[in-house]
């Protein structure tokens, strides 16, 4: 529950962040994926230099998902 607990807010944001970043390259096969979500990481997912987004395991669920229909 969250109402009530107003101190969990007051941590900064630094306490939740993810310092290690897992990069994968916008050309590369669906399965390299498969290992950085298995540690519950998101993707950043670059071309060349460019950073274009990021992915989660409920995006490529929601990808597949669409793709079986």
């Amino acid at each position: 529950r969250v109402f009530g607990h107003d101190e969990r807010f007051k941590d900064p944001v630094s306490s939740a962040m993810t310092a290690k970043l897992e990069t994968v390259s916008a050309d590369q096969p669906i399965d390299a994926l498969l290992p950085i979500f298995s540690q519950d990481h998101v993707a950043i997912v670059f071309d060349g230099g460019t950073f274009l987004g990021l992915i989660t395991r409920i995006d490529l669920l929601n990808h597949l998902r669409r793709r079986m229909k």
